[in-house]
């Protein structure tokens, strides 16, 4: 593939010339063609097929050893849930935060501001629910009449 690699085409246009280059060599022509329509030698056509042949022998082979990808729908709320809980649990910077999303959930890219925003909202709330509620039940001495509150 370093020929295809050496060239000036953007990457959709190396998937396309390796997928088109492998489905299509059994056509009379089809190397010339994309050569020309690709503006590369033949040479290169000839290794986008290779490796395409080679990607997709690897993913099939993969897939029957049972390494199967793993597809996890994230929505607004799972997203916000695991921002706050790798603030608070660990806790994690937002430049952390923000490296670490596409690692969790792949294509999943935040702005450090859109973090920031969400971990401010969620301590905004804290504060909120702390301020509401009681956190510490008062403490009653079995007989004595006594409690912490006094």
């Amino acid at each position: 593939m370093t020929g295809l690699m050496r060239t000036d085409l953007t990457a959709s246009h190396k998937v396309d010339l390796a997928a088109s280059a492998w489905g299509r060599q059994a056509e009379c022509g089809s190397t010339t063609e994309l050569a020309r329509i690709f503006g590369v030698s033949r040479p290169t056509v000839y290794a986008a097929a290779e490796t395409a042949s080679q990607v997709l022998g690897h993913y099939f082979r993969r897939w029957e050893e049972g390494h199967r990808p793993v597809t996890v729908n994230v929505d607004q709320a799972q997203l916000v849930r695991a921002i706050v809980a790798l603030r608070s649990v660990a806790p994690n910077s937002l430049r952390a935060i923000e490296t670490m999303l596409p690692i969790l959930y792949r294509g999943v890219h935040l702005s450090y501001g859109k973090i920031q925003e969400i971990t401010v909202e969620a301590e905004r709330r804290a504060r909120d629910f702390n301020a509401r509620e009681a956190l510490v039940e008062p403490l009653l001495v079995a007989g004595s009449g006594w409690s912490s509150t006094h």
